[in-house]
């Protein structure tokens, strides 16, 4: 791949230890973003099962996350370039999120269709 280095010849460390990751997971950037997508969502959904409002705290969480990751992509694109690379950022972004959403929404409609049966009278 094309060597990214910034003018003082460098990877950030956030730059490195991603690469370091994607290495031994041997995935592709973006199968990662759409895998760590799904498994934060997930992982925090399992530890906040208890609360009232799961998936969009969970989801919330994801989109915290991804900002951090690409402001920080930002800053390494800039050192590179010179200028922010947009495209990448809103790829990454929908990479990222797009599974985790419709996790949210199917989940909140199958918990809306269990209170409707809940509550319907039984003969």
């Amino acid at each position: 791949g094309q060597s990214k280095k910034g003018k003082f010849g460098m990877n950030s460390w956030w730059y490195e230890g991603k690469k370091n990751i994607l290495t031994h997971m041997s995935l592709s950037t973006n199968a990662a973003h759409i895998v760590l997508g799904i498994l934060l969502f997930l992982g925090v959904a399992i530890l906040a099962r208890r609360t009232k409002h799961v998936p969009a705290f969970a989801l919330g969480c994801v989109l915290l996350v991804q900002v951090t990751n690409e402001i920080l992509d930002c800053l390494d694109w800039i050192a590179w370039t010179g200028r922010v690379n947009w495209s990448e950022a809103f790829s990454d972004t929908v990479y990222t999120l797009a599974l985790p959403a419709l996790l949210a929404l199917s989940w909140r409609h199958q918990r809306q269709r269990w209170a409707k049966a809940n509550t319907k009278e039984r003969p």
